[in-house]
């Protein structure tokens, strides 16, 4: 029997990946359901990124960065900051244009199964899509949005610009779809209960404008919940604006229990005191409530996903994320603190229960494939778990995250293949051994070795993680985790590198002098940071980490052609592996090397009958300032106004200087007038002869075909032009 009286919402807020839904919520309705409560669950993160991706929002963002633009270029001087954002905003209005006209086509692909597995095509949809999200970020200019990230470039993970950063409307892009599209259907709701769940730093701001939001448009009790709160509970306790502002109580680490007993107390109107794992403020202090034993995972039932538009999600297929167990088995490792979330306790789902929900999702919406959330899954545990999916001839295809145990032999690689496993990923960090014992890995070289070797061998997709400027570790042995990913490429199919985080909650955090780390740098105004910075006196510095990996990775780009694989999202890298075998995969952007003859004799083809035409990705502009400068000066001085005319090639990024007799021309090429109009024009206009009209206008016309402003078309046709991606991979 599911009560009516009690009115609760389930928010997952920006930002995150658009392309599968959080696990979070679905978890939680499905325990409250499953007590007796109705819940309604909103990912407003999807809802964000399909308002951002239409072609409507695009054009409303033209319109905002052109205002800004025009602020600044009605000025009579640029300092030194004005003049990176007039840049960036002349080059932002023009690529506005292209992606209006080609982002429903772009979402259209990627959605699409039928064309979804073109590479070329993917590829050009995706830059598209993460070029429509650049457009917002220019338009709230110094925010930056991608389809993975969401920061603002002054934010410090203080409080105070928190609170700035939540009603700042010129920087944060929240605010306003929330205002247009997404408040006032949970308002209408009524809620007694809002609990919005925070998984992730980038969605603090996000998460905390709807919070800001909905504590004053409703009288609901506001939740926060997730792993981030979980770990700012020092902060939570000392500051008390956060409740008067943002929301009313906060939920720490496993949500099941407390959130139902959060539920029925403001059903029934008790003294909040005696929920378990909650943070509130009482009267005038924050008050702290004692830890509960969380809920047995086996007492969990399958998620559900009711309520989500699943049809939104940017993929062709559905992905569904899937959580076997809590916490990490080993739990060991000196730079990890994923397990704190769970107080370091590991409890495992049973086999059946697990291949069992995963059925259950399967008939119920259509997924055949899943992301597995869980830290890391043993060999033994993998081994039970493929004997059962193989034994109930579950038809599914999953990732998982494993580590190098010597356990995953050759013989339990193929079972788990053929069980629907695709891709593993796996954290290496270091490929020294010296480095792995130091940071307590409980692995080695040999293991790494075996292991890629034999879920390869398996047909299994391998991405490798690692990171460089663990406390101690040299520059020798840094390059040893380097090389193996170079000599082991056919076996590491794509990898993705860092430097060392030093993560709050994490062993060397908690006893630095272990670890050879000294100063830990706790800035007190920066509340929110679950990062620090260190110095130390032995090993590469966390800067001589990042110039080397820099270095690698521009250099294993330049050699690897299929080097694409390392960043393509793991939802539709599982969706390709579902359909093609790693070796296909490989091949299919392995585009052959042809050298072109970079002269066209453009002379041949310049008759009087010939047409001059713009391409599309050119405009010209005349403009308050010599953008040419402000970018050769790299920003170095303020700058006076001066009128200038340029021509901009988007696709480039390039920027022509031109004068006022070349811009005459090339306002002439309208794809009407035939080069002999042209001539004919500029020598009246300018009371020259034809002759030196001709040479005049043909020099401009070399210019402008060789800098491939303009095209050139005659009565055979357009001349083929030179195409500056030819020849190059993917």
């Amino acid at each position: 029997m599911v009560a009516d009286s009690m009115k609760t919402v389930l928010i997952f807020p920006p930002q995150w990946s658009p392309l599968q839904p959080y696990l979070s919520i679905p978890s939680l309705s499905a325990y409250l359901e499953m007590h007796g409560y109705s819940v309604v669950q909103k990912d407003l993160n999807i809802e964000s990124y399909d308002i951002f991706l239409s072609p409507e929002h695009i054009l409303s963002m033209k319109q905002k960065i052109k205002e800004r633009f025009e602020l600044l270029d009605n000025k009579e001087r640029l300092s030194v900051k004005e003049q990176e954002k007039f840049v960036a905003f002349f080059m932002g209005m023009s690529k506005a244009s292209r992606i209006h006209e080609c982002i429903s086509e772009a979402m259209t692909l990627i959605k699409n199964e039928d064309n979804f597995y073109n590479i070329n095509d993917y590829n050009k949809s995706m830059n598209t899509i993460n070029e429509a999200l650049s457009i917002t970020s220019l338009a709230y200019f110094p925010t930056n949005l991608s389809l993975f990230s969401f920061t603002i470039d002054n934010f410090d993970y203080s409080i105070s610009e928190l609170f700035k950063a939540t009603i700042d409307e010129e920087i944060n892009p929240y605010i306003q779809i929330y205002k247009d599209n997404l408040l006032k259907p949970i308002v209408n709701l009524k809620p007694d209960l809002v609990c919005i769940s925070i998984i992730g730093t980038e969605q603090i701001i996000p998460g905390l404008t709807i919070a800001r939001l909905l504590k004053l448009e409703t009288d609901s009790h506001i939740n926060i919940g997730g792993s981030i709160f979980s770990r700012l509970v020092d902060v939570l306790l000392s500051r008390k604006e956060l409740f008067t502002t943002f929301f009313d109580s906060v939920i720490t680490l496993e949500g099941e229990k407390p959130l139902l007993e959060l539920v029925k107390h403001i059903e029934n109107k008790k003294d909040l005191k005696s929920v378990p794992n909650l943070i509130f403020l009482d009267g005038e202090s924050v008050c702290k409530t004692d830890i509960s034993r969380p809920e047995r995972i086996d007492n969990l039932p399958t998620p559900s996903f009711e309520g989500f538009p699943l049809d939104k999600y940017l993929s062709p297929l559905l992905v569904l994320p899937y959580l076997s167990s809590r916490g990490c088995y080993f739990n060991k490792c000196a730079f990890c603190d994923h397990s704190y979330i769970y107080g370091n306790r590991y409890d495992p789902r049973d086999i059946k229960k697990v291949v069992d929900d995963l059925n259950k999702l399967t008939n119920k919406y259509g997924c055949h494939h899943f992301t597995f959330s869980d830290e890391c899954i043993s060999p033994s545990r993998f081994d039970k778990l493929s004997d059962e999916l193989i034994n109930t001839k579950s038809t599914i295809f999953a990732n998982a995250d494993i580590r190098f145990e010597k356990g995953f032999t050759s013989e339990l690689c193929n079972k788990i293949y053929n069980s629907g496993f695709r891709v593993f990923y796996i954290g290496m960090e270091s490929a020294n051994n010296r480095v792995l014992s130091f940071m307590n890995k409980g692995i080695d070289k040999d293991s790494i070795l075996n292991i890629i070797s034999n879920s390869s061998s398996a047909g299994i997709w391998n991405h490798v993680f690692y990171f460089l400027g663990f406390p101690t570790e040299t520059e020798t042995e840094a390059e040893e985790t380097l090389d193996i990913l170079i000599s082991k490429k056919d076996q590491i199919h794509s990898s993705g590198g860092s430097t060392f985080l030093l993560g709050k909650d994490s062993k060397v955090a908690h006893n630095p002098k272990k670890y050879s780390v000294k100063n830990i740098k706790i800035d007190q105004k920066k509340d929110l940071e679950l990062w620090y910075n260190y110095d130390i006196d032995v090993g590469l510095s966390n800067e001589m980490a990042q110039r080397l990996l820099s270095s690698f990775k521009e250099q294993i780009e330049k050699d690897n052609c299929d080097y694409c694989w390392s960043s393509i999202p793991r939802e539709h890298l599982l969706i390709y592996l579902s359909r093609y075998r790693v070796s296909d995969l490989k091949d299919m952007i392995k585009i052959p090397y042809i050298k072109q003859d970079p002269r066209i004799y453009y002379n041949d083809y310049l008759n009087d009958n010939a047409i001059l035409y713009m391409h599309k990705h050119l405009a010209v502009h005349t403009i308050n300032f010599d953008i040419t400068e402000l970018i050769n000066n790299k920003f170095n001085s303020p700058i006076v106004s001066e009128l200038t005319n340029v021509v901009y090639n988007e696709k480039s990024k390039k920027i022509f200087k031109i004068n006022n007799s070349a811009k005459k021309v090339i306002d002439l090429l309208d794809n009407v007038n035939t080069v002999g109009d042209v001539i004919n024009k500029i020598a009246i206009n300018y009371g020259i002869s034809l002759k030196e009209a001709r040479i005049k206008c043909n020099r401009l016309f070399t210019e402008l075909l060789n800098n491939d402003i303009v095209g050139i078309a005659n009565s055979t046709g357009s001349i083929p032009r030179l195409d500056p991606t030819f020849g190059r991979s993917t």
